[in-house]
């Protein structure tokens, strides 16, 4: 005679499966697109979309009551990027106020039914999470959907929502960092050189091909091309360190 399983036990791994390689793909995307912060966003963004199945899927940029929508998915095509709405005509002012994510299935059958957002939109399903840089905030994660949902977002859901908010947030970090550095390179005309020596791939900054006064061709900025604009002296030194 052998036991049988909860009823719901077959769900629950199903779900946990589904968050598992959800998960692995998020980890995927926010690696392979390298400096390619917005692509990496945009990437995440429909993951998560995908899998909880709902139609619209936001990265907002919140300056005291301003709310922008930074990056955009609608498959309905009514929200672009650079809308503009007051935060407290948003579900995300609850978001920021009560410091923490939100879940929200059935917008009409609770305490959202007053709210201004479910008065202007009728959005009946909403998930956010806060996009912090440290202690500041940026702004909100969220999906959202006009049609109720037929059930509550489980814990494997929500786990998969706020690992999103996570990495969205270190992807804009890192874009300001490096918008940040790109200013201070071209504050002090400093020209930067990179070479990548496993597939031999040279990123030459505009700052190096005016000082070096040679045109962005491909055979100008090997390796070799660089040791060629270094004095007879001081080659032996950077040569030494490739054959390392």
């Amino acid at each position: 005679m052998t036991d049988k399983m909860p009823s719901d036990s077959v769900p629950e791994r199903k779900s946990a499966g589904r968050s598992h390689d959800v998960l692995i793909d998020m980890v995927r995307i926010s690696t392979e697109h390298g400096d390619d912060h917005d692509a990496a966003i945009r990437g995440l963004l429909e993951a998560v979309r995908t899998f909880l199945d709902l139609p619209v899927a936001i990265v907002s940029r919140i300056v005291a009551d301003d709310y922008v929508l930074e990056q955009v998915i609608d498959q309905g095509g009514e929200l672009v990027s650079g809308k503009r709405f007051r935060l407290t005509d948003t579900y995300c002012e609850r978001v920021i106020a009560l410091e923490s994510p939100l879940f929200v299935e059935r917008a009409g059958d609770s305490l959202f039914k007053g709210h201004p957002c479910y008065e202007e939109t009728g959005l009946e399903t909403y998930i956010g999470v806060r996009l912090m840089l440290g202690e500041q905030l940026y702004g909100t994660l969220n999906l959202t959907s006009p049609e109720p949902r037929r059930r509550p977002f489980s814990p494997d859901e929500t786990s998969v929502v706020e690992t999103a908010g996570v990495m969205i947030s270190q992807h804009i970090a890192l874009r300001q960092a490096d918008q940040r550095f790109q200013l201070a390179v071209e504050g002090a005309s400093v020209g930067l050189w990179d070479w990548n020596i496993r597939t031999g791939e040279t990123y030459w900054s505009p700052r190096v091909y005016e000082l070096t006064g040679v045109g962005p061709k491909a055979d100008n900025r090997g390796f070799d091309a660089f040791l060629a604009r270094i004095h007879d002296d001081d080659r032996p030194r950077p040569r030494a360190a490739v054959e390392r």
